[in-house]
């Protein structure tokens, strides 16, 4: 990668690799294991130039300690994560072929980090499972309910 990185997604689609994310480190000596977020969101790997490249989406922030999984085979689903000083709540959707982003409105009451997601495509279910503030409950929603309504599971 261009941007060294430490917990980042990852995704495969389409004959290259996608990482979204992450934190690294730019210090040296004392500082070096000070984290700081990576300086570019995303990257794409090419395997047939082995090479990497930056990908600028409009919209995607940069986060660590966020919660994701892989919901088609083009698209993650971000839940909470850090900015670098505080948790979030927000939920965002980035869709690596159509280099998009839709940022997704629900009614998650807690900031959250270090969570995992998991889509269950059968029922269209997100399940949100552990992470910072959640207390030791998980919760679901439905995918696309336009609610945005998260219940404990």
């Amino acid at each position: 990668m261009n941007f060294k990185r430490a917990n980042f997604s990852c995704l495969a689609l389409q004959n290259f690799v996608y990482v979204y994310g992450g934190i690294s480190s730019g210090s040296t000596g004392g500082e070096a294991h000070r984290p700081i977020l990576a300086s570019m969101p995303i990257e794409r790997f090419m395997p047939a130039s082995n090479e990497w490249e930056e990908l600028k989406i409009v919209g995607v922030p940069r986060l660590a300690a966020f919660s994701w999984c892989k919901i088609d085979e083009g698209s993650i689903i971000v839940l909470g994560g850090s900015d670098g000083n505080l948790l979030s709540s927000d939920m965002m959707i980035i869709d690596f072929k159509e280099e998009k982003v839709k940022h997704v409105q629900t009614d998650f009451d807690f900031s959250t980090g270090c969570g995992h997601l998991v889509f269950r495509k059968s029922d269209s279910t997100l399940l949100h499972i552990g992470g910072f503030n959640s207390e030791g409950v998980n919760y679901q929603m439905k995918l696309g309910d336009p609610r945005g309504l998260w219940s404990e599971s």
